[in-house]
Order: C-alpha cells, then structure tokens, then sequence
C-alpha cells in the first residue's frame, strides 16, 4: 500500500503520513523528515518479490526530467518514455494537494502514463520506489535529483538522467525570444 506525506492535512499538526489507498492517517510529526522516515519504515516493512515474475513499468519523475524549470516539456525525454512502449507510473515529490494541476500538466505534454504518484517530497521517493518494487518489475527510471538516482541505484533499478541529454531543446526552443530581446539590446544603444 502506497503511502505519502501531507503537510496540510486538517486531522494533524505539522507532516501527516497518508495511506494512499483509503487516506488513513499512519503518524503525525513535526517535520518533514520524521514523516519521510516512518514512510520508509513502512515500505520497508513490505515483503520481498520475485521482479521477474511482475509486469515491466518505467517510472518517471516530473520537475528536471519531463517538464524543464520554466514548465515547459523536455519532448525527448517524453519520446524516449512513450517508445518503450511500457506502463508508465510517474512518481514525483510534489504534493498530493496539487494533482490536478499535475494532472493538467501531464494531459498537455503528451506523455502516455497509467498512473500518478504524488509522495509529498524527494525523501519519500525512494521509499515509494520500494514499495513500486513489491508489486513491478521497474525497467527503467528517469530522474534528475542526484540523491535519488543514486538511491535508486541502490535498489537495482536502470536510471537516466535525461534532462541533462535534452537540455539543448530547451534552448533552441527559446531561440526566436533570445534573438528578441537582442535586437532590443541593440535598438535601445
């Protein structure tokens, strides 16, 4: 059972740690890492599976792999997924209170995915990553937080880092604005 953390959850001062499936309150903390912790300890409580014998997914992050700093698609990461032709489980740290804003996001960019996981922070990614574990042969993950790739690592999954591959779309997309503004440079001397 997926599980995330809630910052503003009604029934709990300060981190809340959620239970995906039926909104359970799981603990209460005072911070953010006391809940990520208990999200771990849960994930990790969780029994060890044959990933041979489960269906393949790729799971992707949102934030520095598909959508650039500006929102804008990085479309070869988003081609790069799609042609794998696999389920796809985007797990973000984003907070649970923003899924239909992701939700939006996600319909506007074109990338096929059959769910959303929204954990609460970067911290509880690995855990939910585990937990993805339990239940799908993880083929492939894109990330771009450091910290995480390399926690993902630990756990045997194949990481790309694409948004450092596709950076340069991000640019010649911008092309026509950046020549803008330099002709405004130059009229204004």
């Amino acid at each position: 059972m997926p599980w995330h953390v809630e910052s503003d959850n009604p029934n709990c001062l300060g981190f809340a740690v959620v239970a995906n499936a039926d909104g359970q309150i799981e603990g209460c903390h005072r911070t953010q890492a006391q809940a990520d912790k208990q999200v771990a300890a849960l994930y990790n409580s969780q029994p060890v599976v044959d990933r041979a014998a489960l269906p393949p997914i790729v799971v992707t992050d949102i934030d520095g792999t598909i959508l650039d700093a500006n929102g804008n698609p990085i479309a070869g990461t988003i081609q790069e997924i799609n042609a794998k032709n696999q389920d796809v489980i985007v797990l973000s740290g984003r907070s649970l209170s923003r899924r239909a804003e992701t939700d939006a996001q996600l319909d506007d960019i074109g990338l096929d995915y059959e769910e959303l996981l929204l954990v609460g922070s970067q911290g509880a990614k690995t855990a939910a990553m585990k937990s993805l574990l339990q239940s799908y042969d993880v083929t492939d993950a894109y990330e771009n937080d450091p910290q995480v790739i390399a926690a993902y690592k630990n756990l045997g999954v194949n990481v790309h880092s694409p948004s450092l591959r596709y950076t340069h779309e991000v640019k010649f997309s911008r092309r026509e604005e950046v020549e803008k503004i330099l002709a405004d440079l130059r009229a204004a001397r």
